[in-house]
Parts: structure tokens; sequence; C-alpha cells
């Protein structure tokens, strides 16, 4: 798992979260761990863990779930779990790692193993902190970017060790029991060995439950989950989807939250324990022949006594942009954000409006309208207006030998003939190994 601390690393007890906000995104390789986990987002904000990863039970009827694509926050292509195959065991690659721009930080990371139909499942996610404060307090932008098969859908569940749901002024309609076709025979999981079943349907439908769905129009919409605990109430954060153009479905629901297990340990990891807690969850849809997907989401958490500070959002059409490009603008009080993403083709310009980048990723802060800060990553160049900010790109070379205090050498360092400036001291190398890992 790779960690972007907003502010500082906490020590995470069972059922608590740190004091800082941070953003987990697990590659990890497959080496006996068998969770269909590719590119989970966890998100601790507020003292809870308001996007879970649920862990494990081993006793239960829910172990499949738990175990599940459907059971994590990340994407499933074409109904079906992540494959488990060789080349999905030896886990993601990072792309980018930047725990500090002096704006934001980010990751990216691909997944290319996880699904056979995939030719892209990478995932970007970035914490942008509110100007102002001690860096903690900020929204995060997720963008997950599939490519290829013929249905995606974008899933994540919230606070499993409380009490919470998804609120909105979306009109609902009752869709089912179930996450699956109307009128489905399902056969429900008996031990911890047993899927259920659902007529050949993927199994992990069966744990989404008491199912509404929205037909979503427009570019965007929106919802808060709630959270409290013994009903005092605890932290919120305010959803907000941008979608891509074509049909797009959401589904809204309940599934296991484990929540006993969860806070009390392995004596609580029985059937009947599990089955007195659930969990809000999310299901944005997209079907299609072949299909690309950028699925773009702002999540702002906040305390209970607290409102949201954004106020508005919006996913900006390109004047000019490569495959992949995206920008997102986010508007609260006399600040607008403008992000920028180019992870394919960093060479070629990203325009919008008067904002031009040639780079990775790049941010621009306006104050009243006045750029007021810019931040540019693996680029060279990124305008707004008359303001401009230069960049020497992206430093590359092959690595020709290592050096390690362990065998006697004064430094551990990795040995190349490319010219490294003294820029890059403090910053990080992404090594590219000749079987494609990083």
């Amino acid at each position: 798992s790779f960690l972007l601390p907003a502010a500082g690393i906490g020590r995470l007890a069972s059922g608590e979260g740190p004091e800082q906000s941070q953003v987990y995104l697990y590659l990890q390789p497959k080496y006996g761990h068998n969770h269909h986990d590719a590119l989970n987002l966890n998100l601790f904000a507020q003292g809870q863990e308001l996007l879970p990863d649920l862990g494990y039970t081993h006793n239960t009827f829910y172990r499949y779930f738990s175990l599940s694509t459907m059971g994590h926050n990340t994407v499933v292509v074409d109904s079906a779990n992540m494959q488990g195959g060789s080349e999905a065991e030896h886990g993601g690659q990072v792309r980018t790692y930047v725990p500090d721009s002096g704006l934001f930080q980010v990751m990216r990371a691909s997944y290319d193993g996880a699904y056979a139909s995939a030719e892209q499942y990478n995932r970007e996610p970035w914490f942008v902190p509110f100007p102002g404060g001690d860096g903690d307090d900020g929204y995060v932008l997720d963008l997950f970017r599939v490519a290829g098969g013929n249905r995606h859908e974008y899933t994540f569940q919230g606070d499993a060790n409380r009490d919470a749901y998804f609120e909105t002024e979306l009109p609902l309609t009752e869709y089912g029991d179930y996450l699956l076709p109307p009128g489905t025979n399902v056969v429900d999981p008996v031990n911890n060995s047993d899927s259920g079943s659902a007529e050949g349907h993927y199994p992990g439908y069966i744990y989404v439950r008491d199912v509404e769905r929205a037909q979503l129009t427009g570019d965007q919409f929106s919802l808060t989950l709630v959270t409290e605990n013994e009903g005092i109430p605890g932290a919120k954060m305010k959803i907000t989807g941008l979608l891509d153009s074509g049909e797009n479905e959401l589904y809204l629901g309940r599934s296991p939250s484990l929540r006993s297990i969860r806070l009390n340990g392995s004596s609580m990891d029985n059937n009947d324990e599990a089955v007195k807690y659930d969990m809000p969850k999310l299901v944005l849809r997209r079907d299609g022949t072949d299909l690309e997907s950028t699925f773009a989401t702002v999540m702002e958490p906040y305390g209970s006594d607290e409102l949201p500070q954004i106020e508005a959002i919006d996913r900006l059409e390109l004047d000019e942009g490569p495959e992949g490009a995206l920008a997102v603008r986010v508007v609260y009080g006399n600040t607008t954000d403008i992000i920028v993403s180019n992870p394919y083709h960093p060479q070629t310009p990203v325009v919008v409006g008067d904002l031009a980048m040639n780079g990775e990723m790049g941010m621009v802060r306006l104050l009243d309208g006045r750029v007021d800060a810019m931040s540019l990553v693996g680029g060279t160049m990124l305008r707004k207006g008359e303001e401009q900010l230069l960049g020497s790109g992206t430093i590359s070379g092959i690595i020709e030998d290592t050096m390690r205090i362990a065998a006697g050498d004064e430094v551990n360092a990795l040995v190349t003939t490319a010219n490294v400036s003294q820029e890059a001291v403090g910053r990080y190398v992404i090594v590219n190994h000749p079987d494609g890992s990083t």
C-alpha cells in the first residue's frame, strides 16, 4: 500500500482513525494476499475511516464479499472480480508520486493486469488542502481511467464503523432487493466458502441490497455521506461526480459492514454478529462496447457542526488536449482551483481558455480571479493569462549500477549517467525494471 499523508502519519488502532487526513491507494502484489482489491482507495478524515477497506472475515458467509472487487472502493469491469492469474499477482505500478508539490499531493498508479479486457486501468487521487489552514482540511479529487470491456462500475462504501447513509436530492426509484435484474433467483451464501449464486450473474451483486436507482442527466451528480455514532452526529462528506458523456446509472444500496468484527476482533467473527450492521454502498455504472471511462469525483470531508466549503465544481471542456487529459475547476469563497491532468502524453499541450500546460500534472490557484500560486509536475510550462511557471520536465536515464552501505559503499545510491540537477534533491525516483514493474 502507498500513503499520501496530508500532515504526518498516524498509527492506527482498531476502529480508530488518524488525526490527519490520509488517502491510501492499494496496488500490492498478490503473493498470498487474495483480496481482489486492485487500486482500492481508503480515506481517513475527521478522525474517521470514511471510505473503509473492510478487512477480513474468516468465518462468516460475507467472506466472499470482503474479498471481492465489489467489496472495495474501486472499479469493477465486466461484472467480475479482478483476475488472479500470474500477471495480476505481481501488483500495480507506481507512475507518479508527489507527496508535496506546494499546492497538492498526488500519486498515479496503474494495475494493467487487473482485467484481461482492460488495456487501461489506472487511478490518480489528489489531495488539495484548503489555503490558510493547517494542511489537514481540504478535498480529494479522484481520477480513475479505464479503457476496455463493456461495463465499468465505479463503487465505494461509506463508514463501516458507524451508522451511515447517503443523503441526496436526486430522484430515486426502487430497483430491487439486490443489485441484480429484478426477478433474478438468488441463492444466498450459507458459509465462508460459499459465494451464493444468482442465475450466473456476478455474485458480488448479491451483497448490495435494498437498492435504489437514479437515472442521471446532465454532467454531474452530488450526494452527502452522513455518519453518526449512538445518535451523536459524526463527520460528513460531500461527494460530487463529474460524468462522462453517454449513459450513466447510479445505484445506492446497503452492503455488509463487518462492524462487530472490525471493532471487537475475531471473537465477533460469526454470522450472528455479521448480520447486525450494514453500510451505504454506491455504484456508478456505465455500459457500452469497448468502453472508455474517466470517473472524476470530488470528495470533501467536514465535521458534524460544519458546512462544506466548496460551492461549485466543473469539468472543463478542453480547447486542446491528448487522450486522457482532463481539467477540473473547484470554487470556494474567493478561491478557484484549476487542476489539470495529462498522464499519457505530457509533451502534448493541454489548453483550456487562457490556461496552457506542457506536463503531466498542474494546478493554478486563483484568489479573487487573480493567480495566487501555480504548481507543475513532470512538465516544462504552466501558463494562466500572463503568469507563467517553467519547469525542467522529467529527468530520465539508465541505472547502470547501485551502491550499498551494507556492501561497504559510503552511501546507498542508484548510479546513472543522466544529468541529474540539484533540483532533484528531496524528490522521488521511480525505477522502471526490465519486466515492466516499477
